[in-house]
């Protein structure tokens, strides 16, 4: 159930007074904003009834808020109306935690969470209105009314946030509500919740009975907060710093959905006559109208006055970035991001370019058409005459293109790391050859962001291969994110399961994870250290001694979808390697802890999971807890048969992948099963020499388009009859691999010894 709570801050105190006063000096900074607080219950409301607040966790959150205002006073002596600056210091840790001072308000522990919506409406926007004399009471409410029906109509409508939400919302507000009800009736019934429903406030709050005004109080507090946020010298300035503000960030949502996964600042709606502007390019944006949203950057105002600048910066930007991103995977495997200024060049370019090397990788049957339902792979016939078409050879971006899709394919699907440092070595010369206009261009930034991802593919061809030079190449990633900061996808990367990622490489703060098992990995206990002080985590924020007490930083309950087990992996691998002789029960029993709460967690890496339950069984056999060890593997083990680890039928017992076999046979190995670990090993080894005789193949089909020297079908025909024989690659067979590399060595220490070269960087 969503209970939401449309407030005001600024001008409209005159309609309606803030139960806070306003902010000295910034009394004209206007917000029209929705509080919505948010739980997981199922109410039963038929389509008739009337929708009460009275749902248990709804409840429970007005009983909090009122031990939090009660605490509050008590602890100053003071009404609440006085107390505005001490509810602004203390509200982020309650609508975070639920908590006042690190204490539980309640016995109950919080199920829902708060998030706010908010609209603002800009300074020349309201000079234009007490200028032409609407600055009175009915010129106020004629401007809310509007307002309010703006925020309702984005928040409910095609593109909002609530636009087809499951469940019951109930709308609070001491604003008129028949504004409310007109602009949720101009909304199309298909994207409204099920159930919705208005209610009235009183703008007051009771210290003795509830008036149900629990969540207006908390609402208002937050105005005060955002207005408090807001410093610079021009309003574009305010505007960003309450987007970057740590607090604003995580309790923020955009009035519109598609913005959610575009930056992880905060997203401001505005209402001025940018509107008109704003909305044209979001429609465009929702359907890839790419030449009307090229064409409408025409149409924006210049400069950056008052709010113009925070509009362009944080509005329409994301917009254009997303836009050219998706334009620029599709025709040259690198998201580029032009920002909002420099994006009509961008699409200038990017439109009309055609590319035809995805194209050209599906024809040779070695890349699946996202179009063609189709498995298309089997095209054995269609051969490589795919150039017949143009009657020429590749361009140099279309060369990038292929080499970046091996080194991708590679990683991803292949897991072979040795081919990956003679493929860089063609993308650099063919990265040489790119003509770059100007600095500002769209060559500029392609070719340095074309460059970072050469630069990690090496970095990843040494690492899973035993050169510990690639431990140079990360420090150098880092530096260059450091000094030249370049944009990456804004989400959390699973950085094990994910390490082809082209986005890991943009990423800060993969790249020191990644340093981490470096550090790790070559035992250098120093460095470690060092670098681990860079890690934002709660993990390594307190000397070793205190690690049995680490489940108290963290909130099992509210942070089910975080990704801390890439973490966790940090700190069993550094155990396992630095600290196990001060591994004692306490700890142990801690880590088991820790162990039992990823099992709740959704969206998690699963190959630092699989990497975690590794080393609980190891240092379950170190602490003599044999029965666990044994539990974990099983865990595992069905967790292995569940997956699925082959694109393509393969015999039954070879259905788990090389990572998986490998990792089993380690678990065994630590519990001593020695003839099961072999067994394992073996299979690794098969299935990992399978995978290598498919890149093979793959290899041979498309090998030649990442050189320079293709020649046309015609020069082909003409130099037949004086070319060597071409070399035939066959698909490979499952049961001949089998046949011809099982039990390739006869002890575990020459199958280690391989391995050693093959997966040394994340997966030992």
């Amino acid at each position: 159930m969503y209970n939401v709570t449309i407030t005001t801050t600024g001008i409209f105190d005159e309609i309606r007074p803030s139960l806070f006063p306003l902010v000295e000096g910034k009394e004209g900074i206007t917000f029209i904003n929705a509080l919505e607080y948010s739980t997981d219950d199922i109410l039963p409301f038929e389509e008739c009834d009337d929708i009460t607040d009275n749902g248990p966790e709804i409840e429970l959150e007005h009983e909090r808020i009122r031990s939090f205002v009660a605490a509050l006073c008590a602890e100053h002596g003071k009404p609440y109306n006085e107390l505005r600056d001490e509810f602004v210091k203390a509200l982020p840790e309650f609508m975070l935690d639920g908590t006042y001072k690190g204490e539980e308000l309640l016995s109950t522990k919080r199920r829902g969470g708060y998030n706010v919506h908010a609209l603002y409406k800009s300074e020349r926007g309201r000079d234009l209105l007490f200028q032409r004399n609407y600055g009175d009471t009915n010129g106020l409410l004629y401007l809310s009314d509007h307002m309010v029906g703006y925020l309702i109509e984005s928040l409910y409508g095609r593109s909002g946030i609530f636009g087809m939400a499951a469940g019951a919302q109930r709308i609070t507000t001491p604003l008129r509500c028949y504004t409310i009800h007109q602009a949720i009736n101009r909304v199309d019934r298909y994207y409204l919740p099920e159930l919705i429903a208005v209610q009235a406030l009183d703008n007051t709050y009771s210290m003795d009975e509830s008036n149900r005004s629990e969540f207006l109080l908390i609402a208002d507090a937050l105005g005060a907060y955002m207005v408090q946020a807001m410093h610079g010298q021009t309003e574009s300035e305010q505007l960003d710093t309450l987007s970057k503000d740590p607090f604003f960030r995580k309790v923020c949502e955009p009035v519109h959905r598609f913005y959610r996964n575009l930056t992880n600042d905060a997203i401001i709606s505005v209402y001025d006559e940018s509107n008109d502007w704003t909305d044209s390019l979001l429609h465009d944006y929702i359907y890839n109208l790419y030449d009307r949203f090229s064409e409408g950057i025409d149409y924006w105002e210049e400069g950056n006055e008052g709010v113009l600048g925070y509009v362009r910066h944080r509005i329409l930007s994301p917009l254009a970035d997303d836009l050219v991103r998706e334009l620029s995977r599709e025709k040259l495997r690198v998201d580029l991001y032009p920002g909002f200024d420099k994006a009509r060049a961008y699409f200038d370019f990017l439109v009309p370019y055609t590319s035809h090397a995805k194209k050209m990788l599906i024809h040779i049957g070695v890349k699946e058409d996202d179009d063609c339902p189709d498995d298309i792979t089997n095209a054995e016939n269609i051969g490589v005459d795919l150039l017949s078409h143009k009657g020429a050879q590749l361009t140099v971006l279309e060369r990038i293109y292929c080499l970046l899709d091996g080194c991708y394919e590679a990683v991803r699907r292949y897991q072979n790391y040795e081919v990956l440092v003679s493929i860089v070595d063609a993308l650099d010369a063919a990265i040489g050859e790119v003509d770059i206009e100007s600095p500002s261009s769209w060559q500029a930034e392609y070719v340095q962001r074309v460059s970072r991802l050469s630069k990690w593919y090496r970095m990843l061809g040494h690492a899973f291969t035993g050169n510990n030079a690639y431990g140079n190449l990360l420090e150098e990633l880092i530096a260059a994110q450091e000094q030249t900061p370049l944009v990456h996808e804004p989400y959390f990367n699973n950085y094990i399961c994910d390490v082809s990622c082209q986005d890991n490489v943009f990423n800060l703060e993969c790249l020191q994870y990644l340093l981490l098992h470096h550090d790790i990995e070559i035992g250098d206990y120093e460095s470690f250290n060092q670098h681990i002080q860079s890690i934002d985590h709660p993990y390594f924020k307190m000397p070793f001694k205190a690690y049995g007490q680490i489940h108290n930083l963290l909130d099992i309950e509210t942070k089910l979808n975080s990704n801390d087990i890439v973490y966790f992996l940090v700190i069993l691998k550094s155990i396992h390697r630095f600290y196990l002789d001060q591994l004692d029960r306490n700890l142990w029993n801690e880590l088991l802890r820790l162990w039992s709460m990823y099992g709740k967690r959704n969206f998690q890496d699963y190959y630092a999971e699989c990497l975690c339950a590794k080393y609980m069984a190891v240092l379950a056999m170190y602490m003599g807890y044999r029965e666990v060890a044994e539990r974990i593997k099983q865990d595992l083990h069905t967790s292995f048969e569940r997956a699925r680890h082959w694109r393509e039928p393969v015999p039954s017992d070879y259905s788990w992948s090389t990572f998986a076999f490998y990792t089993m046979a380690q678990i065994d190995e630590a519990l001593g099963h020695l003839d099961s670990a072999q067994e394992y090993y073996d299979k690794a080894y098969v299935t990992h020499a399978y995978t290598q005789a498919c890149w093979a193949y793959y290899e041979s089909k498309c090998s030649s388009l990442w050189n320079g020297t293709q020649s046309s079908i015609t020069e082909t025909k003409l130099t037949a009859a004086s070319s060597q024989p071409v070399v035939v690659v066959t698909k490979p067979n499952f049961e001949s691999v089998i046949k011809e590399t099982k039990g390739a060595f006869s002890t575990i220490g020459e199958y280690k010894e391989f391995f050693q070269t093959h997966m040394i960087c994340l997966y030992m």
